[in-house]
């Protein structure tokens, strides 16, 4: 039997500010569910809020107590590579004998080479890493036969096995396996997947699929034995779309006295009166959503969506609803390739008329990351949207996108910030994050945060600040 360390490196840098000023933890729940899978084989690491020192020691430990064969770095986004690495390089020294493997579907794949000739990769998992420890553990496979691996072969050459076209039932987590595991938001992952094509998603694409409703209640029964019955979960998934009937069945489940609350993200087109009130007599009490813009022109580049008009009044609609019933939304702003002082205009007026002092986004501009379309995209951002594309320090994956000859990239940077001090409060922005976002007791006040680093205003002053800012850069452009 295979003794397994899966490690959760931690990010070296975030791509808003904000993210890195509150630094909370966040589970990693893909290595969660290979755990729960195959618990006796499997040790969790977790590196986030600790110095590289005494990672070295307690991985270096974990590894003889257990005697680990084969190390499991968990790579889902470049933010993590320099831990990751480093963690690398130390298994390599010290323990030569061990086998380091990297997963993470939606970008260690796209670096695979780098990771092979680099990073002492023994091979890297280009699809669910459930299918690939199954294959392992119960199928007794040897690493370079499973289905859906990249490695190189003795001759250097680099090789790619078949993906398996089957899949396996999404896990149920045992949130227990999972190091200090009451420090962290409990998941639940309810789909897989998502069918739609946004131009700048980097998701792996693959077909959605969902957990069964009865299987999700029994997960919500299984937390609140082990977090209490007053906390929010979040609900793990690309693009929620539970059916009435699927939420029907979790609201006759949740009795009037339920305590049990939790958060997800899907799009606009989900969000109908209908299933607005739904979610919240289900216990959803915030969601996110994958708005982007409020210009028509920039809706249709990004190919979001083939009824721009339809899609913003359906959103405004939702907002107001949404904010009747007590469901807070926050809108995903992204501040895409060819925007012009008019484009970002019309989406500073819908949010200052539509927020209604009670929902809240998050504003960033468009960045390009290893994926299954990347070179795609910025071909088109060079050639059709007039941007520029460049790498950006602190991982060579990551490129920053200069939105036009006239918006670079830190430009871009300083109006998304500027749209969160000119149109949401504090308390618009901070009530929705204590949300499913962060774990039950974490203590979150803006007093103790960095104020120019946040994506809100304090007081009616900088708030006015900010507007007069945002108009003077605006105005600049044209």
């Amino acid at each position: 039997m295979y003794n397994i360390l899966l490690i959760n490196p931690s990010k070296a840098f975030y791509k808003k500010d904000v993210d890195g000023a509150i630094n909370a933890k966040h589970l990693n729940f893909g290595i969660l569910s290979i755990a729960s899978l195959f618990p006796q084989s499997i040790t969790i690491y977790d590196c986030q809020w600790k110095d590289n020192e005494v990672i070295k020691c307690e991985i270096s430990k974990i590894i003889k107590e257990k005697r680990t064969e084969l190390v499991g770095i968990s790579l889902i986004s470049a933010y993590s590579e320099k831990c990751a690495f480093y963690i690398a390089q130390v298994i390599h020294n010290d323990f030569p004998e061990v086998n380091i493997i990297y997963g993470g579907k939606d970008h260690a794949p796209y670096i695979a080479k780098d990771l092979l000739d680099l990073y002492h990769a023994k091979a890297v998992i280009k699809t669910e890493g459930e299918l690939f420890f199954n294959n392992l553990l119960k199928n007794d496979r040897r690493i370079h036969d499973c289905p859906g691996v990249i490695y190189k072969d003795i001759n250097g050459k680099i090789i790619e096995t078949d993906d398996e076209p089957n899949y396996i039932d999404i896990p149920s987590y045992d949130h227990s396996l999972y190091p200090n595991h009451l420090d962290y938001v409990p998941s639940i992952e309810i789909s897989r997947g998502c069918n739609k094509e946004c131009l700048f998603c980097t998701n792996n694409k693959s077909i959605q699929r969902q957990k069964k409703t009865d299987d999700i209640i029994r997960e919500i029964e299984i937390l609140k034995s082990t977090y209490g019955h007053e906390f929010c979960a979040y609900f793990q998934t690309p693009h929620f779309l539970l059916s009435k009937k699927e939420l029907l069945k979790i609201i006759g489940y949740r009795n009037k006295k339920d305590r049990f609350t939790w958060r997800t993200q899907t799009s606009v087109n989900y969000l109908s009166e209908e299933h607005i009130k739904l979610l919240y007599a289900a216990g959803a009490r915030a969601i996110d959503v994958g708005f982007e813009s409020a210009s028509l022109s920039m809706l249709q580049r990004m190919e979001k969506t083939k009824s721009p008009t339809e899609y913003l009044h359906q959103m405004k609609v939702a907002l107001s609803i949404a904010a009747d019933v007590g469901l807070r939304l926050k809108l995903n702003i992204l501040l895409f390739a060819g925007e012009t002082p008019e484009t970002l205009l019309e989406t500073a007026n819908f949010l200052k008329d539509n927020l209604l002092s009670f929902h809240s986004f998050s504003a960033y501009p468009v960045m390009i990351y290893p994926g299954p379309r990347s070179e795609f995209f910025v071909s088109k951002i060079k050639s059709e949207f007039g941007g520029e594309t460049y790498a950006l320090p602190g991982s060579k994956s990551i490129q920053a996108v200069n939105l036009s000859p006239l918006i670079n990239y830190e430009k871009a940077l300083k109006i998304a910030l500027l749209l969160g001090k000119s149109y949401q409060s504090s308390d618009m922005y901070l009530s929705q994050r204590r949300i499913g976002y962060l774990p039950h007791g974490y203590s979150l006040d803006s007093k103790n945060l960095p104020l120019e680093k946040l994506p809100f205003y304090s007081s009616e002053s900088e708030r006015t600040q900010a507007q007069e800012t945002l108009q003077n850069i605006l105005e600049g452009m044209k």
